[in-house]
């Protein structure tokens, strides 16, 4: 998810990757416009029935997941994942509804 404007993701499913990237999963709160003009509400974005499958990734930081309170995650699946990652925290809580199922981080199981 990008910062630069709300966002809504759905139903996406991303499988069958084999790789190196700076950044494995990165979702980051909307910081376009600091001033509002008036506005009384921050949008929110929205991610929903995402799923990670059949993956095998070296990176910097596979959880780039930002807790946010204008950014709303729910029902994640990440599968078969074997990830390798200089930065290993993983602050599971940010996402309701996440699923690990034979995820390895740092070849450690991750549940």
């Amino acid at each position: 998810m990008r910062p630069d404007t709300p966002q809504r993701y759905e139903y996406i499913l991303i499988e069958n990757i084999q790789g190196e990237a700076e950044t494995g999963l990165a979702i980051f709160a909307w910081r376009q416009f600091y001033d509002l003009k008036n506005r009384q509400d921050i949008p929110l974005s929205y991610g929903d029935q995402i799923t990670l499958k059949n993956i095998n990734l070296k990176c910097t930081n596979f959880y780039g997941v930002e807790k946010d309170p204008n950014v709303r995650l729910s029902n994640f699946r990440f599968e078969n994942l074997n990830i390798e990652s200089v930065k290993t925290k993983m602050d599971k809580s940010i996402i309701d509804g996440l699923v690990l199922k034979n995820v390895y981080l740092n070849k450690t199981l991750i549940e």
